[in-house]
């Protein structure tokens, strides 16, 4: 059976690693994007993985076709609003417990 994670919901927010952490956004080193992954396929890989720290997750519609992403995060995380770019259609979703 599947852990029981828990996380701290935060709609229209990006995840990004604190800073003076190890890793950003342009580090694939801490973080594993996926473009093939539901909301829920993306939360069962953090819950899968001991080391992950949250996912961000996001899904638009881009000429008739969804457009789904999921970044598992395994850095230090904080969060970053990112209404500035008119997009509230991601989540950051911080890893609270096992």
């Amino acid at each position: 059976m599947a852990p029981v994670v828990s996380y701290q919901v935060n709609p229209g927010q990006a995840c990004r690693t604190k800073p003076g952490g190890t890793g950003g956004y342009e580090n694939v080193d801490y973080y594993k994007p996926s473009n093939e992954l539901t909301e829920e396929q993306c939360k069962q890989e953090c819950s899968g993985n001991e080391l992950c720290k949250g996912f961000e997750y996001g899904h638009t519609v881009e000429e008739s076709q969804p457009n789904y992403h999921c970044e598992i995060w395994e850095s230090a995380l904080q969060l970053n609003n990112i209404s500035r770019l008119g997009d509230d259609d991601y989540t950051c979703s911080l890893r609270l417990s096992d």
